[in-house]
């Protein structure tokens, strides 16, 4: 148990739980960063909110109004701490690996509801990209959808950065494991 647990700390950041023998990691992929400020941003405007109220309530000199607004006002800055924990878990935890071998996506849906699934190189079909609108463009994020062949599901990864070059990085993985194929 203790050798597992300060293994955590030998292992690189191109390793993963359920890593195969001789699987090597090509990317690890998180959504842009540009869709994690948006609601980070909210938070901070929703921070500011205490002090506009006791603005107002300044004009009133009663102790237990401003006994209750302390109270209201640790349970307002405690949810918006619970919020922005839940949004960096959740962007941070959702995770698009690959590798030489597979495509591994992590869905984390809440604290208590993960989906995983994987894809093995060799029966993606096309990978797709799509950059909806100016942000998108600007940032240079969007959305890559793996085509698969039969009768399996699309893979789509929403709001991955540089789009372009992991498509490329993609194919590569996908041609390289054809050519190994085709040497046997």
């Amino acid at each position: 148990m203790i050798k597992e647990l300060f293994s955590l700390f030998d292992e690189s950041a191109q390793s993963f739980d359920g890593q195969e023998p001789g699987e090597k990691v090509v990317l690890i992929l998180r959504r842009h960063s540009f869709t994690i400020l948006y609601p980070l941003g909210l938070i901070i405007l929703l921070a500011l909110a205490p002090a506009v109220v006791y603005l107002y309530l300044q004009k009133i000199q009663a102790e237990f109004v401003f006994t209750i607004f302390l109270f209201l006002s640790s349970l307002w800055y405690t949810g918006l701490w619970l919020f922005a924990f839940y949004i960096i878990t959740m962007w941070s935890l959702n995770t698009v690996i690959v590798t030489d071998k597979r495509i591994v996506e992590n869905e984390q849906n809440g604290f208590f509801h993960r989906k995983v699934a994987e894809l093995h190189v060799g029966r993606v079909q096309d990978v797709v990209i799509q950059i909806k609108g100016l942000i998108e463009t600007f940032f240079n994020f969007g959305d890559i959808i793996v085509q698969t062949a039969g009768s399996e599901r699309e893979f789509s990864f929403k709001h991955i950065a540089n789009p372009n070059q992991v498509k490329n990085e993609i194919m590569r993985v996908i041609y390289s494991q054809k050519n190994n194929l085709e040497s046997f």
